[in-house]
């Protein structure tokens, strides 16, 4: 199948405007929001939808596509915000059993049991550790992960998988109990 000449002249506009902006953007999106990793796959993922979309009367515009750079990156990095914050949540609560009350006891066995998270983690194989810290600590997503680690996504889910097991077993293994832990 054969491009039609106005697709070529299209794709040949969005070039020219990707090489005279990609730095700048590049430098722009990394200093103020994300990073240079995330703001190098921003400023891609931008060109990509453009040429998608196709031709249209405003869509080379600078200003428009620093526009669409930047808020893809605060998209990009609220997704992380969020992500974050459910990981520390769920550390923070760790869904601990019931049954544990809310007086100093309480709070002591909480404590106790965090640091059982933690010896746990720690004990657990270096690749599903990371795999648990990257995706629970840090907030990544599995596709991040994979990329990051240079695995497929399939073998990031049966780490996490195999991590959260291996920390139940550790915290069963040391009297906290019940299906709400981990």
């Amino acid at each position: 199948m054969t491009r039609q000449p106005a697709e070529r002249e299209w794709e040949k506009a969005v070039e020219v405007v990707y090489r005279e902006c990609w730095m700048w953007l590049v430098e722009r999106v990394a200093r103020r929001i994300v990073g240079p990793d995330a703001a190098e796959d921003v400023v891609q993922a931008v060109f990509i939808d453009l040429l998608r979309r196709g031709p249209s009367e405003r869509a080379l515009d600078r200003g428009r596509i620093a526009a669409a750079v930047r808020n893809r990156a605060l998209g990009l990095l609220r997704r992380r915000r969020r992500r974050r914050r459910r990981a520390a949540r769920w550390l923070r609560d760790l869904r601990l059993p019931k049954d544990v009350p809310e007086d100093p006891a309480g709070l002591t066995r909480r404590r106790h049991i965090r640091r059982l998270v933690r010896q746990g983690v720690a004990a657990l194989p270096s690749q599903q550790r990371e795999v648990f810290t990257r995706y629970y600590l840090e907030g990544q997503t599995v596709r991040e992960i994979a990329h990051a680690l240079g695995i497929a996504p399939s073998t990031v889910k049966n780490h996490r998988a195999a991590a959260r097991k291996a920390l139940r077993k550790h915290l069963e293994a040391h009297g906290v109990e019940g299906p709400d832990v981990v």
